[in-house]
């Protein structure tokens, strides 16, 4: 007996139970259909797959360049040159260099240029807190008076930069994205001996010289351009219709070589209309101002969604090994997986790099939001340090502050991205002026909260600090009547006085709004409604010694006899030499070992009598999660506070406890 014809080409799995009772041509439409879906299913996962690499061990993909100019047995170190004005751009720049590091399988020289110290501090903190494998840096300070132009600027890098250090060179403006290595660029382009610069040029062009180029990145072969003509021609222009005309000379006396535009594709660019964009690994570049939203092109949007994969990453393999070198930084666990010690993994995080962005979102000192220069005498900032999810005690405290802020955020790489929309959709920040936000980025499980602190004291630009948890509010006349008590007791730095705000709780259970000043407070703190920080538990004796029944009827600032465990929240110079220990991490007693350094050197505490801070109720933290559950956590939290209080005892013996 002969089979019926769909019978032949479908296995009989397909064809039991309910599929059997329909007619042959329905039964032939559904099993079609199916196979159908499953194909294209296939189809769209391999090519995802292909495109975009999850991990760094997926690097083998479409925006990788191919084998043969990885594997090379001489390594060659690649210079790129970038432009840094404004901390804005800092930021900017940073997200350019993880794409530029990412995708690198050579050794990197980075040249760059800045124009004030402001820029220069941000980038080369940076910078040196980046663990980095075969990546060395160069700053070049210029007077930004003389070179108005960011396009003249542009130009003169060659002579910016000195004749020793490069041959060739490459500079990309900061909104640039890449998807390659920059190296792969240079090969591309290798047989170019004679011409001196490299240009994205545009066609069809309607301006008068007939010639328009992408001045977002230039390509410099140094050697043929400082024995060209065009260096000197270069140099003597002083407006960006003359360098136009010199470059579009140049590029009739044949000086100009064309850089393949997929290098930046762009909906400004003719390159966004190229047959390239039909291969999916064709995109080598775009532009900040492209990752906002998906264009409907295939290859433009793998491409963003491949680079936002980039910027949201974390990124311990950028201190990977490289192709040609092979030579590797020590991984962490290697520090401390041969130690007998069982505090070994605590210790070491006080030596371990924290990329550390200054400065990355707010006012600067110049050229920040607001550019005017906090260096009053009797100037007070407040300084905290939160993670992401504390965010709304953030606008919650800095409603209540008036004055200057510094906030340092401890952010994993996709969060840092988030950051600056967060503040722009906050009424209460965005209208803020005089607050600073600086950025550590996530590294290992333990909140390093003692090095957080000290990136704040080390870069606070009031001569007062008054550091405070981020769960705390204060009242409304804090800032106001902090100045005028700094001016009376701290003025004088040989004195060694400081000031105490005393701290106060709220419960959980009681949903009453937070006091604002001193005569809201004390009918709270009669029926206990709201305590002294601390004064309800078993220990109590962090907050103890504020005093706080001689605090109720307080009318001038009274000196708190300092006791072992006092850690109190204190305004202090910011020139005076005591920092965080930052071996100690969360709960293990930090606030408190730097509690008992001041007073080993020498301070004393004077209360504030009539303003205080309020402790909201918030969930547990991840620190204190970690001190009760990692018993070995609890117990080197002992031994290395210990340790501390004992080495502060030995180095100021003068003044017991």
């Amino acid at each position: 007996m002969q089979l019926p014809a769909f019978r032949r080409y479908f296995p009989p799995f397909l064809l039991h139970g309910s599929l059997k009772r329909l007619p042959c041509p329905c039964r032939c439409l559904f099993i079609s259909v199916c196979l159908f879906v499953v194909i294209k299913v296939l189809n769209i996962w391999i090519n995802t797959a292909s495109v975009l690499p999850h991990t760094s061990a997926d690097r083998k993909y479409d925006f990788m360049p191919p084998a043969s100019l990885i594997e090379r047995p001489v390594c060659e170190e690649f210079h790129v040159a970038l432009i840094v004005t404004t901390p804005d751009e800092c930021r900017s720049a940073s997200f350019l260099l993880k794409t530029l590091f990412f995708h690198r399988r050579s050794p990197l020289h980075l040249h760059i240029v800045v124009v004030s110290d402001v820029t220069l501090i941000i980038a080369k903190t940076l910078l040196d807190t980046w663990e980095l494998n075969e990546v060395a840096y160069s700053f070049y300070t210029i007077d930004k008076g003389k070179d108005p132009s960011l396009l003249l600027t542009k130009f003169r890098i060659p002579e910016i930069i000195s004749s020793s250090l490069a041959q060739r060179i490459v500079y990309f403006d900061n909104d640039v994205r890449l998807l390659d290595d920059v190296s792969v660029l240079w090969r591309q382009i290798g047989n170019e001996t004679t011409a001196s610069i490299g240009l994205i040029t545009h066609s069809p062009c309607d301006n008068e010289q007939g010639f328009c180029f992408d001045d977002r990145l230039i390509m410099f072969n140094l050697q043929n351009f400082r024995l060209n003509p065009i260096r000197t021609s270069l140099l003597k222009a002083s407006a960006e219709s003359e360098v136009k005309r010199i470059l579009s000379e140049e590029n009739r006396n044949g000086q100009i070589f064309r850089v393949p535009c997929e290098w930046m594709v762009s909906h400004l660019t003719g390159c966004f209309e190229s047959r390239c964009l039909r291969r999916a690994n064709c995109v080598k570049a775009l532009l900040r101002s492209d990752l906002a939203s998906f264009s409907g092109r295939r290859a433009l949007d793998l491409a963003r969604e491949h680079i936002l994969r980039v910027l949201n990453s974390e990124p311990p393999v950028l201190a990977a090994a490289l192709h040609c070198t092979g030579r590797v930084h020590r991984q962490e666990s290697d520090q401390t997986q041969n130690s007998s010690d069982m505090c070994a993994k605590y210790r070491y995080m006080a030596f371990l790099k924290r990329r550390t962005h200054l400065c990355y979102l707010g006012d600067c000192g110049g050229g920040g939001i607001d550019p005017r220069p906090i260096r009053g005498t009797d100037e007070v900032s407040l300084i905290t340090q939160l993670t992401m999810d504390r965010f709304e005690n953030l606008e919650r405290m800095l409603t209540s502050w008036t004055g200057p802020a510094s906030v340092v955020l401890y952010l994993s790489d996709a969060e840092a991205v988030e950051l600056p929309a967060r503040v722009a959709g906050s009424t209460r920040l965005r209208s803020r002026k005089s607050v600073t936000y600086h950025v550590v980025y996530k590294r290992q499980i333990y909140n390093p909260i003692n090095y957080l602190r000290n990136v704040l004291i080390n870069h606070t630009r009031t001569p007062f600090t008054f550091f405070v948890d981020i769960d705390l509010v204060p009242s409304r006349t804090l800032y106001e009547h902090l100045r005028q008590l700094v001016r009376k007791f701290m003025s004088d730095p040989g004195k060694k006085q400081l000031l105490v705000v005393p701290a106060f709780q709220m419960f959980d259970d009681l949903k009453i709004s937070t006091p604002t000043n001193k005569k809201q407070l004390l009918p709270l703190l009669s029926n206990e409604t709201i305590v002294g920080y601390g004064m309800k538990r078993r220990w109590n004796l962090g907050h103890r010694p504020t005093n706080y029944p001689r605090w109720v009827n307080a009318t001038q600032p009274y000196q708190a006899t300092f006791a072992n465990a006092y850690e109190p929240y204190v305004v202090v110079r910011q020139d005076n030499e005591a920092r965080y220990n930052e071996v100690l991490l969360e709960r293990m007693g930090d606030k408190n070992a730097y509690s008992r350094l001041l007073y080993k050197m020498g301070y004393k505490f004077f209360v504030v009598p009539e303003d205080f801070i309020v402790h909201i109720p918030h969930p547990i933290s991840a620190g204190s999660t970690t001190f009760h559950r990692e018993r070995n956590y609890y117990l080197c939290s002992i031994q290395l506070h210990g340790g501390y209080t004992k080495e502060i005892d030995r180095r100021y013996p003068e003044r017991k406890l």
